[in-house]
C-alpha cells in the first residue's frame, strides 16, 4: 500500500474511491459469514483507518483523531458496520428462501433452539454467526425469533436493517 498509485500525483478523492472500489471489497468478500470476534472485530476498523491515514497522508504523529480522518476520507460507515449490514441482509434473504431448501430448514431448526434432551459439551461455548447475528439484533429488541417474523414482510425487514445501520453512525 505504501508504493505505486498511493504515493502518486492522483488526486486523494481519486485514491479514496479506488480504495473504496477495490480494496474495501475484496476486504469484505464474504463478511456476511463471518463469526466475528470482539478481538478481530476490534482490528477490521483500525485497518480501514490505517489505509485512510496513508492514502491521505496523515502520519499518527500529527495526533489527527480517527472521526476527522473519516470525515476527510468521505465519512462512509465503518467496515464494522458493513459487516453488520450484509449479515443482517443474508439473514434476511435466508430466511425468506423457499422452505423446502436444505439452507432454509437448518436456519429455522437453529433459530427454534436446540432440542430439550440436547447437553451442551463441555468448555466454552462456540461463537457462531447466529449468536452473533442475536448480538446485532439485542439493541433493536429484536430476538432471532421476532426478527425471523420480521423478515417475511421484506420492505419491513429492509427498514429495520436501515435504522440499524443509522443508529450505529449515530453512536460512533
Amino acid at each position: 500500500m505504501n508504493r505505486g498509485i498511493w504515493r502518486s500525483s492522483i488526486s486523494i478523492l481519486t485514491k479514496v474511491q479506488l480504495y473504496r472500489t477495490y480494496i474495501q471489497p475484496v476486504l469484505l468478500y464474504g463478511s456476511e459469514t463471518w463469526a466475528l470476534t470482539r478481538a478481530l472485530l476490534d482490528k477490521v476498523d483500525p485497518f480501514d483507518n490505517i489505509c485512510l491515514r496513508r492514502i491521505l497522508r496523515i502520519p499518527y504523529v500529527d495526533h489527527v483523531a480517527n472521526a476527522t480522518v473519516q470525515l476527510r476520507g468521505g465519512s462512509p460507515p465503518q467496515l464494522s458496520q458493513l459487516i453488520q449490514r450484509s449479515r443482517l441482509r443474508l439473514f434476511g434473504h435466508v430466511a425468506r428462501m423457499d422452505a423446502s431448501l436444505d439452507i432454509s430448514r437448518a436456519l429455522k431448526t437453529s433459530v427454534r433452539g436446540l432440542p430439550i434432551e440436547w447437553k451442551r459439551p463441555p468448555g466454552r461455548p462456540r461463537h457462531t454467526w447466529l449468536r452473533i447475528l442475536g448480538a446485532d439484533l439485542q439493541p433493536h429488541n429484536h430476538g432471532l425469533n421476532s426478527a425471523w417474523r420480521c423478515t417475511q414482510d421484506r420492505e419491513h425487514w429492509k427498514h429495520l436493517v436501515e435504522t440499524a445501520m443509522l443508529q450505529l453512525r449515530a453512536c460512533a
